[in-house]
């Protein structure tokens, strides 16, 4: 985790957030849980997660290469 100050919190205002990089994988009570959207049979794209140091609101991006292949599977439809 990091703090970043490039982004805006829609709810409060405050421009400092804790940039989280969201996990391939997450477990919940046993069960696996992708936090991706899917693209392919075998590939997906993650998002990146910021979290409002004031209010906690969460907001999630497709960022660099995750966006890249969000971009690349919507220009093949």
């Amino acid at each position: 985790m990091e703090i970043v100050y490039n982004k805006k919190c829609p709810l409060c205002g405050c421009e400092k957030m804790i940039k989280r990089e969201t996990p391939r994988i997450q477990i919940n009570n046993g069960q696996c849980e992708s936090d991706a959207i899917k693209l392919g049979k075998f590939s997906g794209a993650f998002t990146t997660r910021y979290i409002c140091y004031d209010c906690g609101y969460l907001l999630r991006f497709y960022e660099g290469e995750e966006l890249e292949k969000v971009k690349k599977a919507a220009n093949k439809k």
